[in-house]
């Protein structure tokens, strides 16, 4: 609830319309309606419960995440990068603003792949990969990548899971667990539902899409338990770490965490 109050007109046309490709004359509206659910107890989004929550588990189960941060939070939230890197984890970029990149002219996407990197960089992060906004990409701009500094990116047309993405040692297979099913059941906080879908998705090879947006509002630290407590589960690795061999994906799981606008403290 803080965070929805906090939101400025800025991050709601930038984060909603980007989002969820609503007009502008829209998003006040769904802006509303969101202040709302979390008034009822439906959507109670927390960024910082969430991101503590992540580095909490992290060191439980030695888990390693690949944060993608845009540019806007990190430049709002000082701290939030040196934090997460203190913790072992990989940041890449998330964009500059959450804008779309579909509808972003070409210098308009250049300056925000070279603008964000920059960002993220000054705050002590090496920054290799990138994630679109709603990984919405179009082909055309997969060769800017290469030429802002970029290595790879988890990135596609949206389609349903598992998403196929090419990656410089082979595609990869990535499991968005926070869209369709995990959303649906963490609204309704069907909680053996979600951790039916997490176990499943926990299989070596596999890059799964975590979203803090529901964290914490089911008791999703005994599913995390659950799931990483069992000692076959297969390790975490940073994702940039993931796509470096086929060999690497054999063993373990990359657990990859996308941070929107928001407050962090």
């Amino acid at each position: 609830m803080r965070y929805l109050l906090k939101l400025n007109m800025s991050e709601i046309i930038d984060g909603f319309v980007g989002n969820y490709l609503i007009p502008k004359s829209r998003a006040q509206d769904h802006y509303f309606k969101r202040i709302a659910k979390s008034i009822a107890g439906k959507f109670g989004y927390s960024l910082p419960r969430s991101i503590d929550f992540l580095l909490r588990m992290g060191e439980r189960y030695s888990l390693k995440y690949t944060f993608f941060v845009v540019g806007k939070l990190a430049g709002d939230n000082p701290g939030l990068v040196a934090t997460l890197l203190r913790h072992g984890h990989e940041i890449a970029s998330h964009s500059l603003t959450h804008v779309l990149a579909v509808r972003l002219t070409r210098d308009e996407f250049l300056h925000q792949l070279r603008t964000s990197k920059s960002l993220l960089e000054a705050q002590g992060a090496e920054i290799t990969g990138y994630r679109a906004p709603h990984l919405l990409l179009n082909d055309s701009q997969y060769e800017l990548l290469q030429e802002a500094g970029y290595a790879y990116s988890s990135s596609k047309h949206w389609s349903h899971a598992p998403i196929a993405y090419p990656a410089p040692s082979g595609t990869v297979m990535e499991y968005p667990i926070h869209y369709q099913d995990w959303n649906y059941h963490a609204e309704k906080h069907d909680t053996p539902r979600i951790l039916e879908t997490f176990r499943t998705a926990v299989l070596p090879g596999r890059a799964l899409l975590l979203h803090p947006t529901f964290l914490g509002s089911p008791p999703y630290e005994a599913l995390w338990d659950k799931v990483f407590s069992n000692p076959d589960a297969p390790r975490s690795v940073p994702l940039n770490r993931f796509l470096k061999t086929p060999e690497i994906r054999e063993q373990a799981v990359a657990l990859t965490v996308d941070l929107g606008l928001g407050r962090w403290r």
